[in-house]
C-alpha cells in the first residue's frame, strides 16, 4: 500500500468513525439525560469530520496533529486502563453493606446504565443475603425523583425485602454519594464493617479512590456497561479522572 492510498484509507476510517459517533451520540441525547459526556462526543464527532473532510489541506500541518492526536491517544489509554481495572473482581462477597451509586433516571425509571448497577446489586444480594443495600442518588435535571428513591422501588418490584435497603436520596455526586452512604452505615452497623460499591466498569476506579477518601473499607462490583453508552461515559470519566489525579479527591 503506498502513502496516498494509506492516506486515503486513513481519511475514510476518520470520516466512518464520526459518522458512527454522532448516529451514536444522537441515540444517547435522545435516551439519556444531558451530560458533558454526551456534548464531548458531539465535540468529537466535529472535530473528527472536520478532519475527513479538510483532510488533504491539514495534512502537512504536523503540529495541528499532534494537538488533536496526543489527546486523543490519552483518552484511549485511560479509557483502557479504567475498563481493565473496573472488570477486575474486588470482592469477596462478604461485605456488610453494597452501596449503589445513582445514575440517571428518565422521568422517575431508571436509565439503562443505573438497570445495570440494579442489577448487579440484585446479583450481589443474592450471593451475599446478609449485606444491606444503599441505594445513593439526589434528584437531578429532567428526574421527577430522587434517584435513591426510584432504585429503591425498583429493588422491592424485583423482589428485594425492604428491611435490606437503606435510601440515601441528597446526593449530588460519587463523593456525596458515599459520604452520605457512610454516615447512614456508621448510624447502623458495628464499627469495622466492609462495603462495596456498585458501579459501572468505567466507573470503579474512581469510586473506588473516593470510597477510601472519605474512610469506606471498600471493595467494588462491576455492572458492566452497554456498548452504546461507552464513548459519552468514557469522554466523561477520563475527564473526572484527570481532574482527580491533578487536584485530588
Amino acid at each position: 500500500m503506498s502513502a496516498v492510498d494509506l492516506l486515503v484509507a486513513l481519511r475514510v476510517a476518520v470520516g466512518g468513525a464520526s459518522i458512527v459517533l454522532l448516529a451514536d451520540g444522537i441515540y444517547m441525547a435522545a435516551t439519556s439525560n444531558s451530560s458533558i459526556g454526551i456534548y464531548m462526543q458531539f465535540y468529537l464527532v466535529a472535530v473528527l469530520a472536520a478532519y475527513a473532510i479538510f483532510w488533504w489541506r491539514l495534512v502537512h500541518y504536523y503540529w495541528l496533529h499532534l494537538i488533536v492526536g496526543i489527546p486523543l491517544l490519552i483518552w484511549l489509554g485511560i479509557s483502557i486502563f479504567l475498563a481493565a481495572y473496573g472488570n477486575q473482581e474486588h470482592s469477596d462477597y462478604q461485605e456488610d453493606a453494597a452501596i449503589v451509586l445513582g445514575a440517571a433516571l428518565r422521568g422517575d425509571a431508571p436509565s439503562f446504565t443505573l438497570e445495570n448497577r440494579l442489577n448487579a446489586a440484585i446479583e450481589y444480594s443474592e450471593r451475599n443475603p446478609k449485606a444491606l443495600l444503599v441505594v445513593s442518588g439526589g434528584q437531578g435535571p429532567g428526574e421527577t425523583t430522587a434517584e435513591g428513591n426510584a432504585m429503591r422501588s425498583y429493588l422491592l418490584a424485583h423482589g428485594v425485602d425492604d428491611a435490606k435497603i437503606v435510601v440515601e436520596n441528597r446526593s449530588t455526586s460519587t463523593e456525596t454519594n458515599l459520604l452520605y452512604s457512610k454516615s447512614l452505615l456508621d448510624a447502623r452497623l458495628n464499627p469495622g464493617y466492609r462495603t462495596v460499591v456498585v458501579t459501572n466498569d468505567f466507573h470503579v476506579y474512581r469510586a473506588t479512590i473516593l470510597a477510601r477518601d472519605v474512610g469506606l473499607n471498600s471493595g467494588s462490583i462491576s455492572a458492566g456497561t452497554a456498548w452504546y453508552a461507552w464513548p459519552s461515559n468514557y469522554l466523561r470519566e477520563v475527564l473526572a479522572v484527570l481532574k482527580l489525579w491533578v487536584f485530588g479527591p
